[in-house]
Formats: structure tokens, sequence, C-alpha cells
């Protein structure tokens, strides 16, 4: 929306310095309107030249960083991107570097600052479908793992509909699945959450998602075990 309010207001100036032009010149009105076209065309040419040039150098320049993602790398990942997202500007990349930075943080077992950094972003800038999902995903699960329940469930409650669609996802279906068995565990169905925890971890084909299974058993232990002391 800015690129395109700076390309008309650069149209705008330009055709105000052609008219004055025009008139201390006493250029004819029709080669005015000819050269005023195609300089306006040549401007947003330009401006979109410029701007997908800076785009794709920036997308270039993110690889080698999602790169320590993959590998493991996770400290000199979050260190390398947020250097990274302070020295852009487009608002676009900034929301999706951000994205992947609060993963980084979760991966760190730093909830607390993938909500600090996730609530502090844009998300009209999220439109894409997959975008929306890993916001309110990495989201939900930051605040599970911060222990807010309230929280928690006001995001999935408010997206179950639309996580539900992502159930059978080849990406995102089993980070959906782990989403379920949080829940189950956050409303004390722990029954319920054990046999999908064992389902998740038997179907799971990513030697990293062990530990986040390790993890879950550990909370889900500990949350029924202070049910039952409760109870008696």
């Amino acid at each position: 929306m800015k690129h395109s309010l700076k390309v008309i207001l650069s149209g705008v100036v330009l055709g105000i310095v052609l008219l004055v032009l025009t008139n201390v010149l006493h250029i004819d009105e029709r080669a005015f309107l000819s050269v005023y076209w195609k300089l306006g065309l040549a401007l947003i040419l330009l401006v979109a030249i410029v701007n997908t040039g800076y785009y794709f150098y920036k997308l270039r320049q993110l690889k080698p960083v999602m790169a320590l993602y993959e590998g493991g790398d996770y400290k000199k990942f979050v260190d390398e991107l947020e250097n990274l997202i302070s020295g852009t500007r487009n608002k676009y990349l900034q929301n999706i570097m951000k994205l992947n930075l609060g993963a980084g943080y979760l991966d760190l077992n730093q909830p607390a600052k993938l909500v600090d950094l996730y609530e502090s972003m844009d998300v009209n800038y999220l439109k894409n479908k997959n975008l929306k999902l890993v916001y309110r995903l990495n989201l939900a699960i930051a605040y599970f793992k911060l222990e807010d329940l309230p929280s928690f469930d006001r995001i999935f409650k408010a997206n179950e509909v639309f996580f539900a669609s992502f159930e059978e996802h080849a990406t995102y279906g089993e980070s959906v699945g782990q989403l379920y068995l949080m829940e189950e565990i956050s409303e004390g169905h722990f029954d319920r959450a054990r046999e999908r925890l064992t389902t998740l971890r038997g179907n799971s084909k990513k030697p990293k998602m062990m530990n986040t299974y390790n993890q879950l058993e550990g909370i889900l232990n500990e949350k029924a075990a202070r049910f039952r002391k409760d109870a008696n």
C-alpha cells in the first residue's frame, strides 16, 4: 500500500512539474500528455524493477540463514535472522522473516520472545493461508509453553475450524495434531491426550519431533499427576 502511494505521489509531482514546464515553454497540450504518460509509465516500471530486485536480493540473503535452521543451529539462526530483519525495509519480507524467527525462538525454548514478536507484527501482511496458519499455530504453542492456558484456549477455539482444515496437510498436519494434543491436555482429557500422543509419535517420520513428543509427554504426566493429587 505504501509503495502504491509513493508511486501515485511521484506521478502527481511529475505531472505538476511537467504542467509548469508546459506553461513556461508553451508546449502543445497533446505533446504534454504524450510525454506525461510515457514518463509516468517509465516511473512505474522503474519502481517495479527496483522493488522486485530488492525482494529477490533479500531472499538470497535469507536462504543461507534458513539453512542454519534446517541444520539445527537455532542460536546462530536467530542471531543472523535478527540482524537481517533489522536491515530489511520491505514490510512483507519483514513479516515473513519474523514468522521464521518465531520458530527459532520456540526451538530455543523462548516462547515469551515469540509472543512479544508476534503480538507486535502487522498480520495484515499475512495474506497467504499457510502464513496465517504458521502465525496462529506458533502463537498458540508459545502460550501453551508459557502455561497461559486462557490465551491458548482463546486462539484454539477462535481458529478450530481453520486448524482442522490442515489436519491432513503434508507439511503442517503433524504440528496441527500436536496442537490438538495440547488442547486435550489443557482441557484435562488426559487419556485421550495419551492416545493421541502414542499415535503421533508412532506415525512421525521426523527425528526432530521426538524431542517435542518427549516434552509433551512430560507435561502430560505432570498435569495428570497434579489432577490426581488435587482429586484426592
